[in-house]
């Protein structure tokens, strides 16, 4: 089996647990490695009660605490479900992950995080939803660790 074949061409509900797991590890790793060569240490917290608070993981590093919710996919346009508290919170932001297959068994992400100045808030509703349209542009794991932690 390869990663391409465990993951899928398209989002699968099937493997989507295990996907979110890996890619979560993959996005720690990755991001402490880019803060690291930045003379930067990041402390991480991870959170298995994701969907009740809104957040997955809290990241603190120079002072300043980031709670962020992790979307990852191949292929969707929309998500749905994200906490409005969390898009009301100034510290919080929504990171989406993109699988980049370069061939079946190597595979690389690119992140999207949530243009909070793109969104009109629901604050009657509990959860939005976003779009591609909302989000800013793909960027790689150093540039990500610039806009969290600038």
């Amino acid at each position: 089996m390869t990663l391409q074949s465990m993951f899928g061409l398209k989002d699968s509900y099937k493997e989507s647990t295990y996907r979110e797991s890996v890619t979560t590890f993959k996005f720690i790793a990755e991001l402490m490695e880019a803060l690291a060569n930045r003379n930067k240490k990041v402390d991480v917290l991870m959170t298995k009660s994701g969907d009740k608070f809104g957040y997955d993981v809290v990241l603190h590093c120079d002072g300043q605490s980031k709670y962020i919710q992790l979307k990852t996919t191949v292929n969707t346009k929309v998500w749905s479900n994200i906490h409005t508290s969390l898009i009301n919170n100034p510290h919080g932001e929504i990171i989406i992950i993109y699988l980049v297959f370069s061939n079946p068994t190597k595979w690389d992400v690119k992140y999207r995080p949530l243009d909070k100045s793109k969104l009109t808030i629901d604050n009657t509703k509990q959860r939005q939803k976003i779009d591609k349209s909302m989000l800013h542009k793909q960027m790689n794991v150093f540039a990500l660790s610039k806009y969290l932690f600038p």
